[in-house]
């Protein structure tokens, strides 16, 4: 995907994300007032991708000390396998180096080989996993992390 933009996303971006987490199957279902407290939050970091003028992407980071958690990585489907992942958590991962964030933390369902293949190729390692974590389907989740 050419021209991707990724920028922090702000509570002028608010109705967008909502309607991302209503519309795409592997977004997170937040309510809107979750993705404005997310917003207003100094302790996350939401980055939002676009590209031809369209979110192509949304990532969004808590933050606590040293350590930083994905709390969602979203490609919407149209920009799927084109990069837009990679791009926000690139940029996710510098600007929490500048925080002084110094270890960044997700869990991933044990399935979902792309984002295994993602996380493996920006040098994440598996430090353990959640029997049973997820539901519709019931699966593992397989907990990620790196050093910054």
């Amino acid at each position: 995907m050419h021209d991707v933009v990724v920028r922090r996303a702000t509570l002028l971006d608010l109705e967008t994300l909502w309607k991302i987490s209503e519309s795409e199957a592997q977004a997170p279902h937040w309510s809107r007032s979750s993705w404005e407290q997310t917003l207003g939050s100094p302790q996350r970091l939401s980055l939002l991708a676009e590209s031809e003028g369209r979110v192509a992407g949304v990532l969004v980071v808590a933050c606590v000390g040293s350590i930083a958690e994905v709390e969602t990585v979203v490609v919407v489907q149209q920009a799927r396998r084109k990069g837009v992942a990679l791009r926000l958590l690139i940029q996710a991962q510098d600007e929490l180096r500048a925080r002084g964030v110094r270890e960044l933390e997700l869990e991933v369902r044990a399935s979902n080989s792309a984002a295994l293949g993602l996380y493996a190729h920006l040098g994440f390692l598996e430090q353990g996993r959640r029997a049973r974590y997820y539901s519709a389907p019931e699966e593992d989740a397989l907990l990620l992390a790196k050093s910054l």
